[in-house]
């Protein structure tokens, strides 16, 4: 983990329970459920009808950000993030990793949670956070526009007021003439990461997208995005508008370049810059598709950081689920890796039992003896004071404690490999 420094820095990433960011309340840490590094915080304890909160004071003044995931009933079960009271984030349903960044001033109260309704249980029904960064105040470059284009930028749009951007001013551009469109360049002579708030006025045919080195990102209507992305000088970032019918305005309202994150916490290894890779494939159980939490690992060390320590060990590499339809994933690798990797796919062993614990349904408590089975909640209570005699039975749910629950055989991990990466290179 990297410390604070003047070079800005990640908070936390949960590798350890030293809690660096001074969290407290109803969280707990989540192993093997990070996707750049190992392990999350989730809120503990989540039961139908309740709310689930943890929070922190921000230790400085800066640019604060959150790497997050979310998976929920959807528009029922919400997770939210405040800042003195004001809500910054609310997100419901299935995500992937997200990275939301705001500023804040030393002090600043940060309230996570999670709220619960009165009943269903989808997904993991819970929120992962994976990263907290801080860039303190003096770490970053933000551009302000009022003074005009600024260096770097370069192309068709220009800077116009703006009283919803920070400054009052905002980099944009405006086009009313069908199947039209304007577009702009940014580009740096170091490494960094750049920040940007993008902003669309379009319709359903008249949108501003955005990317790196000519692949898209994402595009806007009317809405806004947040985007980021490591460039190297060799890259370029875009900002394009395109009207088909009826007109469209893009604006971008800030622009922030951070020193890049890899060049202090170290780096994958074994890809270019301009690249990305993956692997895909299918788990099966019996023949079967099955749901499985799937990571990727390199096959030879790759030197990176580690609790503060340059280490050179094999690492993960990358993370995510098998739709439990199909049993297919696609693992997105880190630093567009591009050696062998081995891929490994992982049952939910559940909690470990621990007396009068509250479990909600879709919670799984192994036995303190290991006998292949663990033991998964189908109606919500609360476990006894003392470990019970596990009955394994797969058919017939039992009670233990106030909570029902019912044996379910325990997978162990499926290793596929050596697999080689398909890498795909940007222009």
């Amino acid at each position: 983990m990297a410390n604070l420094s003047d070079h800005g820095y990640i908070l936390d990433d949960f590798s350890t329970t030293d809690n660096p960011a001074q969290i407290v309340g109803d969280y707990e840490l989540s192993e093997g459920t990070g996707d750049l590094t190992d392990n999350c915080i989730r809120f503990s304890n989540v039961a139908d009808g309740q709310t689930k909160s943890f929070s922190m004071a921000a230790p400085k003044s800066g640019l604060f950000g959150i790497r997050f995931r979310v998976s929920s009933e959807k528009d029922y079960d919400f997770f939210r993030v405040y800042i003195n009271g004001t809500k910054k984030i609310e997100r419901s349903g299935e995500t992937g990793f997200i990275e939301f960044w705001t500023n804040v001033s030393e002090s600043d109260v940060i309230d996570f949670q999670y709220v619960k309704d009165a009943s269903v249980y989808k997904g993991s029904d819970n929120a992962f956070i994976e990263r907290l960064f801080l860039y303190p105040i003096g770490t970053y470059e933000e551009y302000d526009f009022s003074g005009g284009i600024p260096d770097g930028v370069y192309g068709a749009w220009t800077i116009g007021p703006d009283p919803e951007s920070i400054s009052g001013y905002s980099l944009q551009a405006t086009e009313s003439r069908d199947y039209k469109s304007k577009s702009t360049i940014f580009r740096r002579e170091t490494p960094c990461f750049l920040l940007s708030e993008i902003y669309s006025s379009g319709t359903q045919y008249d949108v501003t997208t955005f990317g790196k080195n000519g692949i898209s990102h994402g595009y806007l209507t009317t809405n806004s995005a947040l985007d980021y992305a490591p460039l190297s000088p060799d890259d370029f970032y875009f900002y394009s508008l395109h009207c088909e019918t009826t007109g469209v305005t893009g604006y971008v309202r800030r622009l922030l370049v951070l020193p890049d994150l890899e060049s202090d916490g170290g780096s994958a290894g074994g890809g270019a810059s301009n690249q990305s890779s993956q692997v895909s494939g299918v788990v099966q159980i019996d023949s079967a598709p099955a749901e499985r939490t799937v990571r990727a690992f390199g096959y030879e060390p790759t030197t990176h950081q580690l609790d503060g320590n340059t280490v050179n060990l094999s690492k993960s590499l990358g993370q995510a689920t098998s739709d439990p339809s199909t049993g297919e994933y696609t693992l997105d690798l880190l630093g567009g890796y591009d050696q062998q990797v081995f891929v490994v796919a992982f049952d939910n062993y559940g909690a470990d039992f621990e007396p009068d614990l509250a479990v909600s349904v879709g919670d799984r408590i192994h036995p303190s003896t290991p006998n292949g089975y663990v033991w998964e909640c189908v109606g919500s209570g609360t476990l006894p004071a003392d470990e019970p005699a596990w009955i394994v039975d797969t058919e017939t749910a039992q009670t233990y404690g106030t909570a029902s629950m019912i044996a379910v055989k325990f997978w162990r991990a499926m290793v596929h490999g050596p697999v080689t990466p398909e890498v795909i290179q940007s222009p």
